[in-house]
Order: C-alpha cells, then structure tokens, then sequence
C-alpha cells in the first residue's frame, strides 16, 4: 500500500495539509507515515507526545477535532509543528487494537474549515482508520 498516496487522498476528500499517521511508545509519538502540502513532517520524526492533538485523542480513545478562526492563534500543539505552523484545524483518530490506543490517524491545516467538519469528515476519518487497523492486522487482532 502507498499509504502517502492514501493520506494524500485523506487530505484532499478532507480539505486539510498534512496527514498522519503516529504510534506512541511511552511518552514519545512517532510518525510511521505523512503527506504534506509543506514538508513539515518525516517519518520517523519522534516527539513528546505530552500537551499535542495526538495525547487528547489517545485519552479520549474518540475522535478529536479542532477548528480555529485563522486569526486566532492557539496554545495547542502538536509536537514541535504548531509552534511553527500555526494550526487552525486538526481532525484525529485512535488506532485501536485490543481495546488499546497504539496511535492516531489525523490531519491537520493551518487554515480554519469555515463550516467545520462534517458528518462525512467524521464518517471518512473513522473509516480510514478502521481501513488501516485491518490492512495493517489480522483481522482478529484489532478491535473494530
């Protein structure tokens, strides 16, 4: 699988720049896949995961989304790219397997979604990420 090519498409159905996928491993989170409209990311990049977009969908182990007016800047990060970028909209979702978050699927764009996400948004991301889970496991070892 080209999973560039799959996160691409992620970013285009969803309107956003960037996609990825992380797992956590203790405190830290790192990317295994990106695509981005501006090279901010590489897999293999490593981060604290403490305070990102990433550790509230990892607590939650549920869909996180948000969405900022762009001339709003926000405290929120996720690792070192929103000190630099600025983002104004994030969309994220557990990879869950045995009832455990092992990381997220998400995206993100440092411009606002004027109506924010939709329902097709929230039904796309879960559906991508369900997709990963399966393509990536036995079919009997991840929770869907």
């Amino acid at each position: 699988m080209d999973w560039q090519t799959w996160l691409n498409d992620g970013c285009a159905a969803l309107g956003m720049e960037s996609g990825a996928v992380t797992v956590c491993c203790g405190r830290h989170l790192t990317v295994i896949h990106h695509a981005d409209a501006y090279p901010m990311l590489e897999s293999g990049d490593s981060f604290d995961r403490c305070g990102t977009f990433c550790e509230q969908v990892m607590q939650k182990q549920g869909l996180v989304t948000f969405n900022s007016p762009n001339n709003q800047r926000d405290l929120i990060r996720l690792g070192h790219v929103e000190i630099v970028t600025s983002i104004h909209a994030y969309i994220g979702y557990p990879l869950i397997i045995r009832n455990t978050v092992f990381g997220t699927l998400n995206f993100s764009s440092t411009q606002s979604k004027p109506d924010g996400f939709s329902e097709h948004d929230i039904y796309l991301i879960e559906m991508m990420a369900k997709d990963y889970i399966q393509y990536n496991l036995a079919p009997n070892q991840a929770d869907l």
